[in-house]
């Protein structure tokens, strides 16, 4: 048998009737804007010799085209997509696999000037205090 309440909902006011607080002003957006941006990397690794073989870092994982795998030493190997199952190691001639894929989303943000924004740390010295106290009562003529 099922079991049915007594107690009935609570009314939901619609938003068109909640009553807007007066004088509020709207939460400033904050000027430094960040874009997030995705990025796929693919290890690649010798399946007998356990070699590093190389490292491929892009947007999205490619289907077609051309890829550009990173090697140690500053080295790179470009070649079309539909040949990378055919990778062989250089040293043992084994196959080469990804041995890890990781997505990450980097944050992109723009340059800090930071001659213009110049870090605010703690309360000024007491002579500085001072210093400014004086230059103020010496501009209003006390």
């Amino acid at each position: 048998m099922p079991q049915t309440s007594s107690r009935t909902p609570p009314l939901m006011t619609p938003p068109h009737e909640i009553p807007l607080a007066e004088n509020v002003e709207p939460t400033p957006i904050s000027s430094r804007k960040v874009r997030r941006v995705p990025r796929v990397t693919v290890e690649f690794g010798c399946l007998m010799c356990a070699r590093e073989f190389g490292v491929l870092v892009c947007a999205a994982l490619p289907v077609a085209g051309v890829v550009r795998i990173e090697q140690p030493g500053g080295f790179h190997v470009e070649l079309p997509v539909d040949r990378l199952p055919s990778l062989r190691c250089g040293t043992c001639g084994g196959s080469v696999l990804p041995s890890e894929v990781t997505r990450e989303e980097v944050r992109v943000e723009r340059r800090i000037n930071w001659a213009e924004d110049r870090p605010r740390r703690g309360r000024p010295p007491k002579w500085l205090v001072e210093q400014r106290r004086r230059d103020a009562a010496g501009r209003n003529g006390f």
